[in-house]
This record gives structure tokens, sequence and C-alpha cells, in this order.
């Protein structure tokens, strides 16, 4: 639902007011993170992540509420305290659809309370003071309140308070992790948000046929292979295996592509111990698995926290999952962090005996790191800052300061250029690349994973992926929610006729102006990995790397795709083209 209204909260001056979207504005970004950059770009003049001044955008996708399956996802918008860069980070949680039931395509948040406060939109929007939910865990912390109002939650846990850079927002035992949206929130002493729901007026009728639509597709069409595969082994039986398959698993801080004991982690090896399966809110993949009722690692959680660390301790990896949760922090982040500790301290770098494979240590850090404790001050900073505590940045994987997801982009060289692409630094989820680049094909492209050349296609995976983004749709339902029936979608729940053509211009849109936002806080394009350069040893990727004419080539065809200039900037005519002209970068 598009409403064309958001309401602005300054904690400091405890000041609410509302505010109106032009019906021009609202019909070119929609929803989701494209309302979302919109007013982000709109508010937040260059500045600190940490600074009161600074602003955290809450948006939720436009299809939230709707009932079509997997359309739940809704995200936070602001300035990275890790990266510098755009901060952008989703949850499938019931906050979106909370949020639109009372009549708002956005919250945006700025100022600093004088003590720990959470907001409450009830009947009225209130600041509510609350010192008792300081250092409270994440799960506590939402049943409190909850329990209290009855509504949505979406809060912060002990590390967002520590001011850890990689600190997360949870809502719903849902976590929008990336980014560290979480400590901006805690330095704004801002514990958590709270709505309680309304009823939803819309075209019962429409919604009702294409929610009919939208399930026969999952269970007995072009989305159906993923519905079945998600659903009944989670994330981890689904691509664990596959990656490790073709060479492109990240083993042991991302020295090898191959994880000798990866059956141990994927959900074959554990799933005779799942106690119940967990999902979004209203989703019916449900590809959560919850173990031993301890947590529910997913794909990239066994990674950070497993093969990475060369963990095959499924009882390890579920405990460090279930205290990141708790505490509120991204597992990747968390993953990354420990991975570069433990390589240091095995070439002897570093004093500190952090062996790969120690479950005591990996529980202890992340422990440590949440209340900046000892050592844990340090990797509360991530990884880009520790290289240079250590001056070691051989072993330091990031790209513009976030540590990557589970993908050994050597031997997948789309992806390697969409690590670099993407606004918020390393992220698999901008462009799904690696739908195409394993399997060869994905709808009208082909893609040889070895090769730099022919990526530009890479560019109009990042505006398709963008308007799930926008529209709050999982990207596990891409094989079935394409721009033909998204359209379909948006008109029978918001009235709104689009053309897929001007559906993916929408997610192009946004995708310039993350860009834009970037460029104006002096952020541009980095580089990859000093340790991508060095070709893989092994396995069915043996001998891949990226080299620096694959990132020239990369680079080029991208750019001329996207229409941007020989420094990965839009072009006026591009930003004319876009209707972005409004952008000073």
């Amino acid at each position: 639902m598009i409403h064309g209204k958001g309401v602005t909260i300054d904690l400091s001056k405890k000041k609410i007011s509302y505010e109106s979207i032009e019906n021009t504005i609202s019909h070119q970004f929609l929803g989701g993170n494209g309302i979302g950059a919109y007013i982000l770009h709109q508010k937040m003049k260059p500045t600190q992540s940490f600074s009161p001044q600074s602003w955290v955008i809450f948006a939720p996708g436009v299809l939230n509420g709707s009932t079509f399956p997997m359309t739940s996802k809704c995200g936070f918008f602001g300035l990275s305290p890790l990266t510098h860069a755009l901060a952008e980070s989703y949850f499938g949680a019931s906050l979106g659809v909370s949020v639109k039931s009372h009549g708002l395509d956005y919250i945006a948040i700025t100022g600093k309370s004088e003590t720990l406060s959470y907001i409450l939109i009830d009947e009225d929007i209130s600041i509510i003071e609350d010192q008792t939910l300081k250092n409270v865990v994440t799960s506590e912390c939402e049943q409190i309140l909850k329990e209290r109002h009855h509504g949505s939650c979406a809060c912060i846990g002990p590390a967002g308070e520590n001011l850890v850079k990689f600190a997360a927002i949870v809502g719903d035992n849902r976590q929008a992790g990336r980014t560290g949206l979480g400590a901006v929130l805690g330095r704004k002493n801002l514990k958590a948000i709270v709505v309680t729901p309304r009823k939803i007026e819309y075209d019962h009728q429409n919604v009702k046929e294409m929610r009919k639509r939208c399930f026969k597709g999952f269970l007995d069409g072009e989305g159906y292979p993923a519905y079945q595969g998600y659903h009944s082994m989670g994330t981890g039986k689904s691509i664990i295996p596959f990656s490790d398959l073709w060479g492109v698993l990240p083993t042991e801080n991302f020295e090898h592509s191959q994880y000798d004991r990866a059956s141990q982690i994927d959900t074959t090896g554990w799933i005779k111990d799942v106690t119940r399966n967990t999902g979004c809110h209203g989703c019916m993949i449900a590809c959560g698995k919850v173990y031993k009722g301890i947590s529910d690692p997913e794909f990239e959680t066994l990674f950070a926290l497993g093969s990475n660390l060369l963990c095959d301790d499924i009882n390890v990896i579920a405990e460090a999952n279930r205290l990141c949760d708790e505490y509120g922090m991204d597992t990747i982040s968390m993953g990354g962090i420990l991975g570069y500790m433990m390589s240091l301290s095995k070439e002897g770098v570093i004093t500190e005996d952090i062996p790969f494979g120690d479950g005591d240590t990996i529980l202890s850090l992340i422990k440590k790191t949440a209340t900046r404790e000892g050592l844990g001050d340090n990797l509360a900073e991530g990884v880009r800052t520790l290289s240079r505590i250590y001056n070691n940045h051989y072993h330091a994987i990031h790209v513009l300061g976030l540590e990557p997801p589970a993908y050994d982009v050597r031997g997948m060289k789309g992806m390697a250029l969409s690590f670099m692409t993407s606004p918020r630094g390393a992220c698999h989820l901008r462009s799904s690349a690696y739908t195409v680049e394993l399997s060869g094909t994905w709808q009208q492209f082909t893609a040889d994973r070895f090769s730099s050349e022919d990526k530009g296609y890479v560019a109009w995976m990042e505006n398709l992926m963008t308007v799930h983004d926008i529209l709050g749709t999982c990207k596990f339902t891409r094989d079935f929610y394409l721009p033909d029936i998204m359209c379909e979608m948006v008109e029978a729940y918001t009235g709104i006729g689009l053309t897929p053509e001007k559906l993916i211009a929408s997610g192009e849109r946004t995708f310039n102006l993350e860009w834009l936002f970037n460029v104006q806080n002096g952020v541009f394009m980095d580089n990859l990995p000093a340790k991508f350069t060095t070709p893989i040893a092994e396995g069915p990727s043996s001998g891949a790397f990226i080299s620096e004419e694959d990132v020239t080539r990369m680079k080029s065809d991208y750019f001329k795709a996207r229409g941007w200039d020989e420094n990965g900037i839009p072009t006026e005519k591009t930003k004319k083209r876009l209707g972005l002209t409004f952008c000073s970068a």
C-alpha cells in the first residue's frame, strides 16, 4: 500500500511531525528502499553516523500487509558506522505491516534521547523513557514490550547500546543485521520501536484472486523448486553442499574454497534435531530450522561461524548464532572478524591464541565483542579497522568495510563485480548474480563464472533485486516474482498501474540514488580484498583469481550498462533520464 505520508521524530526535541509525499515522488520511488533512500537523501546532509544530526529511516515494502506470500520484507536506512557509506538492512518482521496499517510509508528518526527510550505508535506517537530496558537482550526486550503494548516490536540488544559497529536491529526473531544501524539507534539512546497494528483497507476481491495465483505459483509453478527446497530443508541444505561442490564455499577466512566437513554443518547433518520451523512474518516457506530449540542458523551463518572458522560443531554454531541474535549482532560480520583474528593468530602476527575451530574461543569472543570487554573492544570496530590496528591487510576480507557473505568470488567473477558495485559494501543480495553465475543461465542471461567478459548483466540484476526491496518481496521468490506478475500484484493491492519497464526503472532509479548518496558523503567504489588476487589452490575452481585486468574490464562494461562515467558516477544524462537531477553529486 502507498499512502503518501510519513512521520518525522526528533528525539532531542521530542518533536513529532507528519509529512506528505508528492504523488510524483510516490510513483517514482514507490516504497521500501525506494522511499527509504529518497527520504534519507532529502534529510541527511554529510555528517557522522553517530552524530545527533544523523537520520535513520524505516520504510515498509509496498506489498507489506497484502497477504501475498513472502511479502513482509521491510528495511532500515541511514549512514553506516562500519562502512561510512549507505546503510541498508532488511528483515521479514511484522513491523512493516503495522506501520503501513497506520497509513505511513516511512518513519524518519533523528536527534538523541537524553535517556534510554523507545518509540510507541498507537493511538498517538510517544517517546517513552525506560531505563529498565538497559542491556536487556533482544528476545526479552521484545517480550516485555509486546506484552505491554500488544504490537510489533523492533529493538536493539546490548551490542547496539555498546556501539558495536555491526550491531543489528531485531524483530520477531528476524534480524536486520548488515551495516550496523543497531549501533546508530544505540547512539540515539533508542532501544526499540513498537507499533500496535490496525486494519489495512484494500480491495479484498482483487487481492484474494491475486493471492491464489501467487500460492499456485509456489505450490505448482515456477516458484515450486525454491519453495520445496527451502521449506523442507532450509537454506543450509539448499546452498552449502552446492557451494562446496562448485568450489566457492569460503573456508578458513577465504584461504580455501571447499570445506572437507561441509556435510556436518549443512542441514542434512542435523535435520533430525530440528525442533520447529520458523520464518519471516506470514511466510509459507518457513526456511528457518531451529536446532534443538537453540537457534535457526541459516546458510550465511553456517558459513560465517562454520566453514569460515573451520568449526564443524553445529552445537557451537547454533549457540554462537543465538548469542549474536540476543546481543544484537550481524553473524556475517562477526564471523569475518573472528576469521581475520584466527588468521593473524595462526601466522603469529598477534600474541593472542585464537585457534581456528575452537568453540570455546568463538563463544567467548562473541560475548566480549558485544560488551566491548578486553580484545572485544577492538573486534567491535570491524575488519577494516582491525587491519589498520594490526597493519595486516592481506587477511582483511571486506569491501567498503563490510565483511562479505558466503561466496568465494574468485570462482564467480560476476559476483566479484557485484561486491564492488553494491552501495552498502560486499553483498550478495544487491544483485543475486550467483543465480546466473552458478547455473550458467537464468532468464535472458548466460554467464561463464570464470570469465570477466560480458558482466554488464549485473546492472539489470541489481535493478530487479532493488525492485524486490522496494516491494518487500523475499528474494527466494525471484524465479516466480518477475516484473510482469509484480506489476499485477502492485495494481491489485494499491490500484497503481505500472508497466514492467517502469517498475524496473524504479529499481534503477533507486540504485543510482543510493550511489549518489555515497558520492555526496565522499564514498566511492572500493577495490576487492588483496587475497582475491591469489589463485584458489584446489577443487573445481582451482586456479581462479581476480586480476587487475578482470576488474578493469568488468567495471568498464558495467559503467557503460549503467550510464556512469569512468569514475563510477552517474552522468548528468543518466540522472536526467531517471529524474535524479535534484542530486548534486
